[in-house]
Parts: C-alpha cells; sequence; structure tokens
C-alpha cells in the first residue's frame, strides 16, 4: 500500500524538486552575470597559444608513446583475462 502511495506521489516530488534547482541554478546565473569579472590590468584575458610547429611535434612524439602504451596494456590485460579464464577451468 505504501508503495502505491509512493509510486503516485513521486512524480509530483520529481517534478517539485527539478523546478526548485532550475529556479536556484537560474538565480545563480543571473546573479554571476549581473556582476562583472574584475581582471588585472596586467594579465592579459587569455593565455597565449602554443606556436603551431611545436605542438605538432609534440603531438607526433605523444602520439607514438601513446600507441605503444596502448598496445602494452591492451596485451596485459589480456594475458590476465587469458590467465584468469584459464584458470577457472
Amino acid at each position: 500500500m505504501y508503495m502505491t502511495i509512493f509510486k503516485l506521489i513521486w512524480p509530483y516530488l520529481a517534478r517539485q524538486g527539478a523546478a526548485y534547482a532550475a529556479d536556484y541554478l537560474e538565480s545563480r546565473r543571473q546573479q554571476r552575470q549581473a556582476q562583472p569579472e574584475e581582471r588585472p590590468a596586467d594579465r592579459p584575458p587569455y593565455p597565449p597559444c602554443p606556436e603551431p610547429a611545436a605542438a605538432a611535434e609534440k603531438s607526433a612524439a605523444n602520439l607514438i608513446w601513446f600507441s605503444l602504451s596502448g598496445v602494452l596494456l591492451s596485451a596485459a590485460l589480456g594475458l590476465a583475462g587469458y590467465l584468469l579464464v584459464r584458470d577457472s577451468r
């Protein structure tokens, strides 16, 4: 009987909770937008971007190491899985 009452009331409670959370988040967003963002005059708004050539060289080197680590990790996990299955038989 209690579960039936709970199933009837739950959608109403969930809807009210979602509406309360949405109102709270909306008010916080409006407060944040109303306050001007203060930045020091000597600091640029965004950090400088790296040079494209340097980023491409790092990317190529990282690609090799990430590929090797993925192969080794998959081999180790495959071996561990094989040993678990083999021992259970």
